[in-house]
Protein backbone atom coordinates (compact mmCIF):
# COMPACT_ATOMS: atom_id res chain seq x y z
CA UNK A 1 0.00 0.00 0.00
CA UNK A 2 1.28 3.45 -0.70
CA UNK A 3 1.86 6.21 1.49
CA UNK A 4 -1.17 7.77 2.96
CA UNK A 5 -0.93 11.61 4.46
CA UNK A 6 -4.39 12.95 6.35
CA UNK A 7 -4.58 16.54 7.16
CA UNK A 8 -7.22 18.21 9.42
CA UNK A 9 -7.09 21.82 8.28
CA UNK A 10 -10.06 22.94 10.92
CA UNK A 11 -12.12 25.48 10.81
CA UNK A 12 -11.01 27.23 14.15
CA UNK A 13 -13.25 27.11 17.24
CA UNK A 14 -14.90 23.96 15.74
CA UNK A 15 -13.80 21.87 18.91
CA UNK A 16 -10.19 21.39 17.76
CA UNK A 17 -8.56 21.07 21.00
CA UNK A 18 -10.61 17.93 21.98
CA UNK A 19 -9.38 16.53 18.34
CA UNK A 20 -6.44 16.87 18.78
CA UNK A 21 -5.29 15.90 22.12
CA UNK A 22 -7.49 13.29 22.93
CA UNK A 23 -9.33 11.54 19.57
CA UNK A 24 -6.86 12.13 16.40
CA UNK A 25 -3.24 10.78 18.20
CA UNK A 26 -5.28 7.14 19.37
CA UNK A 27 -6.01 6.32 15.65
CA UNK A 28 -4.00 2.71 15.56
CA UNK A 29 -2.67 2.84 11.92
CA UNK A 30 -1.15 6.12 11.66
CA UNK A 31 1.62 8.60 12.84
CA UNK A 32 -0.07 11.74 14.29
CA UNK A 33 2.39 14.96 13.59
CA UNK A 34 1.57 16.86 16.67
CA UNK A 35 1.44 20.70 16.76
CA UNK A 36 5.05 21.73 17.15
CA UNK A 37 5.41 19.57 13.84
CA UNK A 38 2.32 21.01 12.16
CA UNK A 39 3.88 24.30 13.02
CA UNK A 40 7.17 24.22 11.40
CA UNK A 41 6.08 21.79 8.34
CA UNK A 42 3.28 23.99 7.09
CA UNK A 43 4.68 27.14 7.90
CA UNK A 44 5.39 28.27 4.32
CA UNK A 45 2.21 26.72 3.07
CA UNK A 46 0.31 28.79 4.49
CA UNK A 47 2.32 32.13 4.53
CA UNK A 48 4.51 32.01 1.61
CA UNK A 49 3.19 33.66 -1.48
CA UNK A 50 2.75 31.80 -5.04
CA UNK A 51 5.96 33.91 -5.80
CA UNK A 52 7.72 32.79 -2.80
CA UNK A 53 6.81 29.66 -1.90
CA UNK A 54 9.67 26.42 -2.02
CA UNK A 55 7.77 23.46 -2.45
CA UNK A 56 11.26 21.88 -1.54
CA UNK A 57 10.70 23.34 1.97
CA UNK A 58 7.63 21.65 3.50
CA UNK A 59 9.12 17.86 1.83
CA UNK A 60 11.92 18.57 4.10
CA UNK A 61 10.07 18.66 7.09
CA UNK A 62 7.93 15.35 6.04
CA UNK A 63 11.47 13.14 5.42
CA UNK A 64 11.69 12.31 9.07
CA UNK A 65 8.48 10.45 9.01
CA UNK A 66 9.12 8.64 5.67
CA UNK A 67 9.12 5.20 7.73
CA UNK A 68 5.90 5.56 8.39
CA UNK A 69 3.04 4.46 6.12
CA UNK A 70 0.06 6.68 7.49
CA UNK A 71 0.23 10.00 8.64
CA UNK A 72 -2.32 12.04 10.18
CA UNK A 73 -1.97 15.93 10.95
CA UNK A 74 -4.19 19.03 12.05
CA UNK A 75 -3.22 22.66 12.48
CA UNK A 76 -6.17 24.84 12.30
CA UNK A 77 -4.69 27.38 10.39
CA UNK A 78 -4.61 25.29 6.89
CA UNK A 79 -8.24 27.35 5.75
CA UNK A 80 -6.36 30.18 5.81
CA UNK A 81 -5.15 32.42 8.91
CA UNK A 82 -7.79 34.16 10.53
CA UNK A 83 -6.70 37.06 11.26
CA UNK A 84 -5.14 37.70 8.00
CA UNK A 85 -8.31 36.94 6.41
CA UNK A 86 -7.48 33.74 4.84
CA UNK A 87 -4.36 34.45 3.30
CA UNK A 88 -3.21 32.00 0.15
CA UNK A 89 -6.18 29.71 1.15
CA UNK A 90 -7.09 29.06 -2.13
CA UNK A 91 -3.42 27.98 -2.68
CA UNK A 92 -3.13 25.71 0.04
CA UNK A 93 -5.21 22.53 -1.64
CA UNK A 94 -3.16 22.65 -4.57
CA UNK A 95 0.18 22.54 -2.11
CA UNK A 96 -0.98 19.80 -0.03
CA UNK A 97 -2.15 17.75 -2.72
CA UNK A 98 1.57 18.48 -4.26
CA UNK A 99 2.94 17.37 -0.47
CA UNK A 100 0.87 14.06 -0.81
CA UNK A 101 -1.83 14.71 1.20
CA UNK A 102 -5.04 12.19 0.50
CA UNK A 103 -7.48 12.66 2.60
CA UNK A 104 -8.78 16.03 4.27
CA UNK A 105 -10.72 16.72 7.38
CA UNK A 106 -13.16 20.07 7.69
CA UNK A 107 -14.59 20.86 10.80
CA UNK A 108 -17.21 24.04 10.64
CA UNK A 109 -19.63 25.69 13.05
CA UNK A 110 -23.09 27.89 12.91
CA UNK A 111 -21.47 30.92 11.58
CA UNK A 112 -23.19 32.99 14.30
CA UNK A 113 -20.95 30.79 17.00
CA UNK A 114 -18.25 30.80 15.16
CA UNK A 115 -18.09 34.63 14.70
CA UNK A 116 -18.57 35.19 18.20
CA UNK A 117 -16.14 32.60 19.55
CA UNK A 118 -13.57 34.43 17.06
CA UNK A 119 -13.90 37.31 18.33
CA UNK A 120 -13.52 36.34 21.84
CA UNK A 121 -10.30 34.56 20.96
CA UNK A 122 -9.72 37.90 19.07
CA UNK A 123 -10.05 39.60 22.61
CA UNK A 124 -7.93 37.19 24.72
CA UNK A 125 -5.26 37.30 22.30
CA UNK A 126 -5.39 40.86 23.02
CA UNK A 127 -7.40 43.07 20.42
CA UNK A 128 -8.85 45.93 21.16
CA UNK A 129 -11.74 46.71 18.51
CA UNK A 130 -15.30 46.59 19.91
CA UNK A 131 -17.39 43.71 17.95
CA UNK A 132 -18.84 45.47 15.42
CA UNK A 133 -15.59 47.50 14.03
CA UNK A 134 -13.23 44.00 14.11
CA UNK A 135 -16.58 42.34 12.24
CA UNK A 136 -16.34 45.69 9.58
CA UNK A 137 -20.47 45.98 9.86
CA UNK A 138 -19.58 49.84 10.56
CA UNK A 139 -18.66 51.96 7.19
CA UNK A 140 -16.51 54.80 8.39
CA UNK A 141 -14.31 51.81 10.17
CA UNK A 142 -14.22 49.12 6.82
CA UNK A 143 -10.66 49.38 6.79
CA UNK A 144 -10.25 48.47 10.03
CA UNK A 145 -11.80 44.88 10.14
CA UNK A 146 -10.63 41.93 11.43
CA UNK A 147 -12.74 39.08 10.71
CA UNK A 148 -13.84 38.66 7.22
CA UNK A 149 -17.44 37.12 6.90
CA UNK A 150 -16.50 35.89 3.67
CA UNK A 151 -13.90 33.87 5.82
CA UNK A 152 -16.90 31.64 6.87
CA UNK A 153 -18.53 31.14 3.75
CA UNK A 154 -18.05 27.05 4.44
CA UNK A 155 -19.30 26.26 0.63
CA UNK A 156 -16.52 28.04 -1.39
CA UNK A 157 -13.30 26.18 0.51
CA UNK A 158 -14.95 22.97 0.30
CA UNK A 159 -15.76 22.84 -3.26
CA UNK A 160 -12.48 23.87 -3.71
CA UNK A 161 -10.87 21.49 -1.72
CA UNK A 162 -13.66 18.38 -3.46
CA UNK A 163 -12.25 19.51 -6.95
CA UNK A 164 -8.11 19.24 -5.86
CA UNK A 165 -9.09 15.95 -4.16
CA UNK A 166 -12.49 14.35 -4.80
CA UNK A 167 -15.45 14.62 -2.97
CA UNK A 168 -15.36 10.69 -2.04
CA UNK A 169 -12.39 12.04 0.27
CA UNK A 170 -13.40 15.16 2.34
CA UNK A 171 -15.42 14.66 5.18
CA UNK A 172 -16.53 17.36 7.17
CA UNK A 173 -17.79 17.33 10.32
CA UNK A 174 -20.06 19.90 11.97
CA UNK A 175 -18.59 20.64 15.63
CA UNK A 176 -22.48 20.52 17.14
CA UNK A 177 -22.26 17.00 16.15
CA UNK A 178 -19.37 16.36 17.31
CA UNK A 179 -20.51 17.50 20.28
CA UNK A 180 -24.04 16.13 20.83
CA UNK A 181 -22.50 12.45 19.17
CA UNK A 182 -18.73 12.16 19.71
CA UNK A 183 -19.36 8.31 19.67
CA UNK A 184 -20.96 8.56 16.27
CA UNK A 185 -18.27 11.23 14.86
CA UNK A 186 -15.61 9.31 15.53
CA UNK A 187 -16.74 6.11 14.17
CA UNK A 188 -17.59 8.43 11.14
CA UNK A 189 -14.45 9.67 10.96
CA UNK A 190 -12.89 5.62 11.62
CA UNK A 191 -14.46 4.85 8.21
CA UNK A 192 -13.35 7.70 6.75
CA UNK A 193 -9.86 6.27 7.32
CA UNK A 194 -10.51 2.87 7.34
CA UNK A 195 -8.61 2.62 10.46
CA UNK A 196 -9.73 2.12 14.22
CA UNK A 197 -9.45 4.46 17.18
CA UNK A 198 -10.14 4.10 20.34
CA UNK A 199 -11.20 1.67 22.63
CA UNK A 200 -14.38 1.97 24.92
CA UNK A 201 -12.86 3.00 27.57
CA UNK A 202 -10.78 5.62 26.11
CA UNK A 203 -14.23 7.21 24.40
CA UNK A 204 -15.65 7.59 27.79
CA UNK A 205 -12.86 9.59 28.74
CA UNK A 206 -12.42 11.35 26.01
CA UNK A 207 -16.47 12.09 26.37
CA UNK A 208 -15.64 13.69 29.96
CA UNK A 209 -13.05 16.11 28.17
CA UNK A 210 -14.12 19.93 27.65
CA UNK A 211 -13.34 22.17 24.79
CA UNK A 212 -11.32 25.90 25.99
CA UNK A 213 -13.97 27.99 28.46
CA UNK A 214 -14.11 31.39 26.77
CA UNK A 215 -14.35 34.16 29.35
CA UNK A 216 -17.63 35.60 30.18
CA UNK A 217 -18.91 38.62 28.77
CA UNK A 218 -18.22 41.07 32.15
CA UNK A 219 -14.68 39.76 31.77
CA UNK A 220 -14.16 39.97 28.41
CA UNK A 221 -15.34 43.53 28.08
CA UNK A 222 -13.06 43.94 31.24
CA UNK A 223 -10.02 43.11 29.00
CA UNK A 224 -10.46 44.70 25.69
CA UNK A 225 -10.36 48.01 27.73
CA UNK A 226 -6.74 46.53 29.66
CA UNK A 227 -5.57 45.40 26.14
CA UNK A 228 -4.65 49.09 25.21
CA UNK A 229 -2.04 48.97 28.28
CA UNK A 230 -1.11 45.27 28.13
CA UNK A 231 1.66 43.88 25.33
CA UNK A 232 0.17 40.85 23.21
CA UNK A 233 0.25 39.12 19.69
CA UNK A 234 -1.66 41.85 18.33
CA UNK A 235 0.37 45.06 20.31
CA UNK A 236 4.52 43.43 20.96
CA UNK A 237 5.34 46.89 22.45
CA UNK A 238 3.61 49.23 24.84
CA UNK A 239 4.48 52.48 25.32
CA UNK A 240 4.14 52.03 29.03
CA UNK A 241 5.44 48.26 29.81
CA UNK A 242 6.35 44.94 28.22
CA UNK A 243 5.90 43.33 31.19
CA UNK A 244 2.63 43.02 31.37
CA UNK A 245 0.52 40.75 29.08
CA UNK A 246 -3.22 40.25 27.90
CA UNK A 247 -2.46 36.61 28.78
CA UNK A 248 -1.64 37.47 32.65
CA UNK A 249 -4.52 38.94 32.98
CA UNK A 250 -6.97 36.55 31.40
CA UNK A 251 -5.77 34.38 33.39
CA UNK A 252 -6.45 36.05 36.39
CA UNK A 253 -10.04 37.08 35.35
CA UNK A 254 -10.65 33.20 34.42
CA UNK A 255 -9.33 31.64 37.32
CA UNK A 256 -9.96 34.67 40.13
CA UNK A 257 -12.79 36.74 38.49
CA UNK A 258 -15.06 34.30 36.66
CA UNK A 259 -15.98 31.95 38.99
CA UNK A 260 -16.84 34.25 41.94
CA UNK A 261 -19.27 36.08 39.43
CA UNK A 262 -22.77 35.83 40.09
CA UNK A 263 -24.85 33.97 37.39
CA UNK A 264 -26.49 37.07 36.37
CA UNK A 265 -23.37 38.97 35.92
CA UNK A 266 -21.34 36.28 33.91
CA UNK A 267 -23.52 34.80 31.65
CA UNK A 268 -21.95 33.92 28.44
CA UNK A 269 -24.12 35.37 26.32
CA UNK A 270 -23.09 35.86 22.38
CA UNK A 271 -21.72 39.30 20.98
CA UNK A 272 -24.53 39.33 18.26
CA UNK A 273 -27.29 41.24 20.84
CA UNK A 274 -28.53 43.29 18.02
CA UNK A 275 -31.29 40.84 15.97
CA UNK A 276 -30.75 43.22 13.06
CA UNK A 277 -27.34 41.78 12.75
CA UNK A 278 -27.86 38.57 13.44
CA UNK A 279 -30.46 38.24 10.78
CA UNK A 280 -27.64 39.98 8.38
CA UNK A 281 -25.01 37.38 9.29
CA UNK A 282 -27.93 34.61 8.62
CA UNK A 283 -28.69 35.72 5.57
CA UNK A 284 -25.26 36.42 4.37
CA UNK A 285 -24.21 32.70 4.48
CA UNK A 286 -28.24 31.11 4.09
CA UNK A 287 -27.46 30.51 0.09
CA UNK A 288 -24.02 29.25 0.47
CA UNK A 289 -25.15 27.13 3.88
CA UNK A 290 -28.18 25.50 1.49
CA UNK A 291 -25.63 24.56 -1.16
CA UNK A 292 -22.95 22.47 1.17
CA UNK A 293 -25.69 21.10 2.47
CA UNK A 294 -27.27 19.72 -0.86
CA UNK A 295 -23.92 18.39 -2.41
CA UNK A 296 -22.67 17.33 0.43
CA UNK A 297 -25.81 15.31 2.22
CA UNK A 298 -25.22 17.04 5.08
CA UNK A 299 -27.86 17.96 8.06
CA UNK A 300 -27.32 21.88 8.53
CA UNK A 301 -30.78 22.84 8.69
CA UNK A 302 -31.73 20.30 11.63
CA UNK A 303 -28.17 21.96 13.56
CA UNK A 304 -29.80 25.31 13.11
CA UNK A 305 -27.33 27.01 10.18
CA UNK A 306 -28.90 29.41 8.10
CA UNK A 307 -30.55 27.93 5.34
CA UNK A 308 -32.40 29.01 2.22
CA UNK A 309 -32.78 27.38 -0.92
CA UNK A 310 -29.02 27.52 -2.37
CA UNK A 311 -30.08 25.96 -6.05
CA UNK A 312 -29.19 29.77 -7.50
CA UNK A 313 -25.95 30.05 -5.48
CA UNK A 314 -22.81 31.10 -7.38
CA UNK A 315 -19.64 31.47 -5.64
CA UNK A 316 -18.23 34.77 -6.38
Amino acid sequence: MGKELVVHIGYPKTGTTLLQKHIFPYFKDYKYLNYEICHDLFYTVIYKDDLDYNRRVPLSKLKPFQSHEKLFASYESLTGPLWFNGLNRSSIPGRLKDLGVTKVLITIRHQVHEIDSCYRQYVQEGGILPFKVALKTEEKYSWKNIIDLDYFNYYSLIQLYADTFGKQNILIIPSEVLKKDLAGTIRNIEAFLESPALDEAHLKRAEQKHSNKSLTNLSLKFLRLTNHFTTSKFKPNNLITNKITTWKIRHMLQSKVDPVLPNRLSNRKNFIVDTNLESEIREYYSKSNAALEQEFNLCLEELDYPVNDGTSYKPA
